[in-house]
């Protein structure tokens, strides 16, 4: 069987010698064709709507001689591994999740910012921060959530109560692209018409499986590295390493904490926009801000046509979203 040649692409060949070497190492002499094949199995897997495992696992159900058991051990784990612990749903965050912004009171958002001293902090923050900051200054916690409003109270209760996961100097960077694209999902919803409540929430949560990949055994978390320095793309390198995906892997973690199906499957799809018609989802993929390459470009002209929105209504949003990100002085309660 013969690979279909995948025309000019220098990123492709790259890849395609990488993992020639790499399996060489293991069982040489190594067919060229099997890796020019398996790297293009992988990377055509949008234009099917598969995913990136789906498409390793059909391609390594082929007969491709004595190399191609190398392939497989080396790219797929030899084990599928379930973590003995994973990231808690907190406290506050399950009772908020409970609420919406019709639904909550006052009176509700008071005793759950009462009921942590971090959580009333960073409420406080917020009230009496220039952007809501009246004539004086505020030292309760209801005159707070009335300051704000329900909507910005429960926004900013919900970020304090989920910034507890990304607490160490490592994921502080992956906690500030969080809130980032948060904030530039909301208001692209706002545009074309999608729940801008959901389209916080993905986007908060929407590289929640990259949090927990990093209780994953030190073995797995170098060969993601691994992948990486070799070119691959984030999701093609997890797969590789861990048989799944954060957009997969964090999804199951947010079912299983009960959070709403929409909310889910965002979270789920936010690689994979062409794979859904939902303006959630599109909008959640558009404010990750992807790097300009042939399949990020095919997957934000499949996110802006499912949303209706312009190329240059995105730029100005993620543009607003960069300006206010760098202006901002504080962390926790961001």
């Amino acid at each position: 069987m013969k690979p279909v040649s995948p025309g000019s692409r220098p990123e492709s060949d790259a890849r395609d010698r990488r993992i020639a070497a790499l399996v060489s190492a293991a069982a040489p002499p190594l067919a060229p064709e099997l890796c020019a094949a398996f790297d293009q199995a992988v990377e055509f897997a949008a234009c099917e709507g598969k995913p990136v495992s789906a498409a390793i696992k059909e391609f390594l159900a082929e007969d491709w001689g004595p190399a191609q058991l190398a392939l497989r051990k080396l790219v797929l784990p030899p084990v599928p591994f379930v973590p003995a612990r994973l990231p808690v749903l907190p406290r506050a965050a399950a009772q908020l999740l409970l609420t919406s912004d019709e639904t909550a009171s006052v009176s509700e958002l008071d005793a759950i910012a009462g009921s942590d001293p971090a959580l009333a902090a960073c409420l406080l923050s917020a009230a009496n921060s220039a952007l809501f900051g009246g004539a004086g200054e505020i030292y309760r916690l209801r005159d707070g959530v009335m300051r704000l409003g329900i909507p910005t109270a429960r926004r900013v209760l919900l970020s304090a109560s989920f910034s507890g996961l990304f607490a160490s100097k490592a994921l502080q960077e992956l906690w500030e692209h969080s809130q980032a694209v948060a904030s530039a999902a909301s208001q692209l919803a706002s545009l074309c018409g999608a729940d801008g409540e959901s389209a916080w929430a993905a986007g908060l949560l929407h590289d929640i499986g990259r949090l927990a990949f990093t209780v994953f055994p030190a073995s797995m978390q170098a060969a993601q590295q691994q992948w990486l320095a070799a070119g691959f793309p984030l999701i093609y390198a997890e797969t590789m390493a861990y048989g799944t995906d954060h957009a997969a892997f964090g999804a199951e973690l947010l079912r299983g904490w009960g959070l709403p199906d929409g909310i889910v499957t965002a979270v789920a799809h936010h690689h994979r926009p062409e794979c859904s018609a939902s303006k959630l989802h599109a909008v959640v993929h558009l404010a990750e801000a992807a790097e300009e390459d042939l399949w990020s470009n095919m997957r934000k002209k499949a996110a802006l046509d499912h949303t209706g929105l312009s190329r240059e209504q995105l730029d100005e949003i993620l543009t607003g979203v960069r300006l206010a990100a760098f202006g901002k002085t504080g962390r926790a309660c961001e």
